[in-house]
């Protein structure tokens, strides 16, 4: 077998030619806690085995004959780090911080490896394993792929936990490269017309260079939706995400144009074929919001819910919209703001993905749990990148979680803490009480963000 070299998807281009001297540090982080006997070498077999069923993972990037390609190697080892913390005071603190920097640490996009796994000891039956991936490899919906296999190879010592999937992320580039050509093209330019993806946030002066951005963790010091959100999902029967892209909308209100555009992060994985895929096959839709006429927070759903239904009945790759949204000589992000909606595992009944959190493998019980990290991250713009992000998670009852990211050259910490609460409030409220026009949610909140 030998290494091979297909088209790389557009997001995955240009997160090679906007990386630093060849190092991205744009990575997505898994992390479980393991309770029980752990054998070590058991489970790094089963990480093993799981690479060797996902090419992504055995994935890189380089230019070849001036193209960005995906260089698949034919087998891989993932480079792991095993530590012993027991014999710290706080163990379980400092296996916490070192994830972190773990999860941090650049890769070389040209390899060899674009996976490490690190292995916390913090006593004889409590371990934390820590598996960084850059973004390049690995999405929001791979995460609980990879952790649901990642348990059925432990927990069955080698056995194969199904066939292996029958499309790998080079056929999904290739795809999205024949879709880049589509008639839809036109739909979206006369869909766009009249909206904007800029927001205007007095004072701020604008993006730099390069993006230094820092998160605000939700709830936050405002708990909002916490049941809120699926039921008026299924009462309006749209999309959760259709709640919560009119909650960001109604929240930015006084920055934002009466038409707004969010960068929507998709998974794309409504064929059958991509839902059991570990890749980076999600893509960002242009997401256009109607504030006019000062509507119904409802009313603003169910307009969120029209754009949701456009995007997905014309599916077309960002790199072909890209024109439409940004103009000539504009530098910066491609979006002010984007939306990026992760259901928890905790949710995955309601919404038909992967198994629950904390399942059993043998006799070792695995729980996903989130790693936050407050502190500000350096990188170049690329177009997955916004000014201000909703990395937004819900449980099944509608309790909101995850973060608000903003670039710290725009947003100052302090407002980034408002917009959070914000968000939160006017999401609440607008759950409550559909019924209540935008200029009436969140009329509590006050500050810089009012």
């Amino acid at each position: 077998m030998t290494t091979e070299a297909f088209a790389a998807s557009y997001l995955q281009e240009s997160l090679y030619l906007t990386a630093d001297n060849g190092e991205s540090a744009v990575n997505v982080g898994v992390v479980l806690e393991l309770h029980g006997p752990l054998d070590i070498a058991r489970l790094l077999a089963a990480i093993d085995q799981v690479a060797h069923r996902h090419e992504a993972l055995r994935t890189t990037l380089a230019a070849v004959d001036g193209d960005v390609r995906q260089v698949i190697a034919p087998s891989a080892e993932v480079p792991a780090v095993v530590l012993d913390l027991s014999a710290e005071h706080r163990p379980s603190a400092e296996a916490m911080r070192l994830i972190r920097g773990h999860l941090r640490q650049p890769f070389a996009l040209d390899g060899p490896s674009l996976c490490r796994v690190m292995v916390v000891a913090c006593a004889p039956e409590t371990h934390f394993l820590a598996l960084s991936l850059h973004h390049a490899i690995m999405d929001g919906w791979s995460v609980n792929v990879l952790a649901a296999e990642l348990r059925a190879c432990y927990r069955d010592a080698g056995a194969v936990p199904g066939a292996e999937p029958a499309l790998q992320p080079a056929d999904y580039a290739e795809w999205e490269r024949q879709a880049a050509r589509s008639a839809f093209v036109g739909d979206w330019q006369e869909r766009l017309s009249g909206y904007s993806t800029r927001i205007r946030i007095p004072g701020a002066t604008g993006p730099g260079p390069g993006q230094l951005s820092a998160a605000r963790e939700l709830p936050g010091e405002r708990a909002g939706g916490a049941d809120g959100t699926y039921r008026l999902a299924r009462r309006l029967r749209v999309p959760v995400a259709a709640v919560f892209a009119a909650g960001v909308a109604a929240s930015l209100r006084e920055y934002a144009a009466p038409g707004l555009i969010i960068g929507l992060v998709r998974a794309n994985r409504e064929r059958v074929e991509l839902r059991d895929v570990v890749g980076y096959l999600a893509d960002i839709a242009p997401l256009t919001i109607d504030l006019r006429g000062d509507p119904a927070f409802g009313c603003l759903v169910e307009r969120a819910a029209d754009s949701l239904a456009f995007s997905r009945e014309r599916p077309v790759p960002l790199a072909a919209l890209a024109h439409l949204l940004r103009a000539d000589g504009e530098g910066g992000p491609l979006f002010d703001v984007c939306l990026n909606y992760r259901p928890d595992p905790a949710a995955a009944a309601f919404q038909g993905q992967h198994e629950q959190p904390g399942q059993t493998a043998g006799e070792l019980r695995m729980t996903s749990i989130n790693v936050p990290d407050d502190q500000p991250a350096a990188g170049r713009w690329w177009d997955g990148t916004a000014l201000i992000d909703y990395v937004l998670r819900s449980d099944a009852t509608g309790q909101v979680s995850g973060c608000v990211r903003g670039d710290l050259g725009t947003v100052a910490p302090a407002l980034l803490g408002e917009l959070a609460d914000r968000f939160l409030a006017v999401l609440a409220d607008g759950t409550a009480s559909p019924g209540l026009a935008v200029s009436e949610l969140a009329t509590t909140v006050h500050g810089a963000a009012r």
